[in-house]
């Protein structure tokens, strides 16, 4: 006499079983107002993916939590006053969001408050020409962001009756721990006309106004080399 052997399956968790139900409740109102399978499931799966786009340079660091340091020098070869003070309206902009989106993002990352970048840059006004892995130990930092901003312009050429801010920026980062000579991590180029669309009536707004709108487009444009950022952010940031 042949035994018959029920194989029996594995019972379900009732977190899994109020996963499926929800699931298949949700395939049956979507498909009852015309959207096919794959649609369907990629908006069932929605939540479970991380859609971020990582950043250019990644400053973290493998279980542990890593401090950066933000220096921003602006060397410019017509001074204007009007852009006087900009790069430390660029480093608090830029540290601000920074600190957003990695708190965002459960980043382990932590900003190096820029008050103490300014209080130690007034201390040594020769900064600029020192080892920037030097002044990340003094900062206490493992990464060093050095942006350098070239000449910057608030107007079309040729005018005063149109604004149009344009700057190009060499962008560098320090990983302090390496050993000297291979302390440079990354190294890129970030170039901006803005508005995008093109030249904007400069009786619309004040110099000052118009000159804070552009500066703040800028950092976060800036922010999306170091942070991972959902990809709206590219269209958004304009």
């Amino acid at each position: 006499m042949i035994e018959q052997v029920q194989t029996k399956r594995p019972k379900r968790s009732s977190s899994q079983r109020v996963w499926w139900m929800a699931a298949l409740l949700l395939m049956v109102v979507v498909g009852s107002i015309g959207c096919n399978p794959i649609t369907t499931m990629n908006f069932m799966l929605m939540p479970f993916t991380d859609n971020n786009d990582a950043p250019a340079c990644v400053l973290t660091i493998p279980d542990k939590e890593s401090k950066v340091a933000i220096l921003v020098a602006h060397e410019d070869i017509q001074p204007s006053l009007m852009f006087k003070g900009a790069d430390e309206l660029l480093m608090r902009h830029m540290a601000g969001l920074l600190e957003q989106r990695y708190k965002e993002n459960s980043d382990k990352v932590k900003i190096v408050p820029v008050s103490k970048v300014l209080n130690y840059l007034q201390k040594h006004p020769d900064w600029v020409t020192q080892s920037k892995a030097d002044l990340g130990k003094q900062l206490e930092a493992d990464f060093v962001v050095f942006l350098e901003l070239g000449q910057m312009t608030l107007y079309e050429r040729g005018t005063h009756q149109l604004y149009r801010g344009t700057v190009e920026i060499d962008m560098k980062v320090f990983e302090v721990s390496k050993p000297e000579g291979e302390t440079e991590k990354w190294h890129d180029c970030y170039a901006c006309s803005y508005p995008s669309r093109g030249p904007e009536d400069a009786s619309s707004m004040t110099e000052q106004r118009f000159r804070n709108k552009f500066l703040d487009h800028v950092a976060k444009d800036l922010v999306l080399y170091f942070a991972a950022h959902p990809p709206k952010d590219k269209i958004e940031s304009d």
